[in-house]
């Protein structure tokens, strides 16, 4: 697999993907008892760039039943395999997106099925490829010829980045950070299952809107409901988030196996009734069509162009600006991967996939929580991430409570 024999480099002041120079494997076993301090170890873990390996892979084995019940792993399984083993990759996320990890869990899957069943494994055959960014950064310089045709429209839409990253967000009013905590990504994991999945994702398309939109949706209701509870006075609040959007769909030459980081951040706002529950899927449906109107017309590219505009006039500089806390302007950022079994389905004659979870670390970013879902066998998981400097665990917890509650009973 190309992208996992690579190292991050600068040369002419540019920053290149190069060869490393010796391939290394930081594979480890440990006992499952470990598997939640071991994760955290992961999430906090600072890659050796320059030399690599950007990635890490860590087993975990004598799986019990009473084990992944405890450290909430295997949320679903109701299967009967003899041996259950967790397996944690971690990727510096210059090196992958979401997509890629998926492409790259298909092949190891793959590849130990095969080993298993006796083949003999061809190391000259390439799995996936490398795509470079030319097609992105055409779409991205036709977003900022466009914006530039328009001075007005221009200086409006950089005002409104240029406000988010100035205040700290609405909900930190609410529910203020703890103090005297060391930062770090903290998480919770939740499993709506088959047929609670089945009844939404039918009800998402009775109402002609995406599981994306009708969850944003969801979210945002939750804000509001949590932030009246705590005392946050108003008739509607402008609910900001930033969707982490696949760029991949939006090239002319789509393939199924490309490989590196190719997502980016789309600002979305929209305001949102403080009695919203009375009238869930109205709302929705006004959300479904304002999202996909402006990720449909660039979005996610004009996006790109405000963000690189912002830092330059607001002088931050890519290189120093995790040293310092940043402001999260934002009420939450989202990642939805979809089916991905269209991946992924996790089968095979001797090893299968019984569950998928995803985290990410976001402590040293502008993030309150990071929302990650994605459907696998027909069940929609999710993840809630958060930083344990803005948000409580128990504030984290009747939040995610308080989404799944509306969700449920909306249906």
């Amino acid at each position: 697999i190309p992208i996992l024999r690579v190292r991050l480099n600068w040369h002419s002041k540019v920053l290149w993907l190069r060869d490393m120079k010796q391939e290394k494997i930081d594979f480890k076993v440990h006992e499952m008892c470990n598997l939640e301090e071991v994760h955290k170890d992961v999430m906090n873990k600072i890659y050796d760039s320059t030399e690599g390996p950007l990635w890490c892979v860590r087993l975990f084995s004598n799986t019990t039943k009473d084990t992944e019940e405890n450290v909430e792993t295997s949320r679903d399984d109701k299967s009967d395999c003899v041996h259950k083993y967790v397996v944690l990759f971690g990727w510096h996320h210059s090196l992958t997106d979401g997509t890629s990890n998926m492409v790259i869990c298909k092949h190891f899957l793959h590849l130990l099925n095969s080993v298993l069943g006796g083949e003999v494994i061809d190391d000259n055959i390439q799995l996936g490829y490398i795509a470079d960014h030319e097609e992105t950064n055409e779409l991205v310089a036709m977003q900022k010829r466009e914006l530039k045709d328009d001075p007005e429209s221009l200086k409006s839409k950089l005002n409104v980045i240029y406000n988010i990253g100035k205040e700290p967000s609405l909900f930190l009013k609410a529910y203020p950070p703890p103090k005297g905590v060391e930062p770090e990504t903290l998480y919770l994991l939740y499993d709506l299952g088959r047929d609670y999945s089945k009844l939404f994702f039918d009800r998402c398309k009775t109402e002609g809107v995406t599981v994306h939109t009708a969850f944003c949706g969801i979210v945002n209701a939750a804000i509001v409901e949590l932030m009246q509870e705590a005392g946050i006075g108003s008739d509607s609040f402008d609910i900001d988030a930033r969707h982490a959007i696949n760029h991949r769909p939006f090239w002319k030459n789509k393939t199924s196996d490309s490989l590196g980081c190719h997502i980016g951040g789309m600002h979305f706002v929209m305001n949102t009734p403080k009695n919203v529950r009375e009238t869930l899927w109205t709302y929705i449906k006004e959300y479904h069509s304002s999202f996909y109107n402006k990720l449909q017309n660039g979005g996610v590219f004009e996006s790109a162009v405000l963000d690189k505009m912002n830092f330059i006039s607001s002088g931050i500089n890519p290189k120093t600006m995790f040293d310092t806390p940043m402001i999260p302007g934002t009420f939450y950022q989202i990642s939805n991967m979809g089916n991905i079994d269209k991946i992924l389905t996790g089968l095979g004659q001797y090893v299968k996939v019984s569950d998928i979870a995803r985290t990410s670390s976001i402590h040293h970013w502008d993030n309150i929580v990071l929302h990650l879902l994605q459907t696998f066998q027909g069940s929609l998981k999710y993840s809630m991430i958060y930083d344990a400097t803005r948000m409580t665990k128990e504030t984290a917890q009747i939040y995610m409570d308080r989404i799944f509650s509306i969700l449920k009973e909306s249906l």
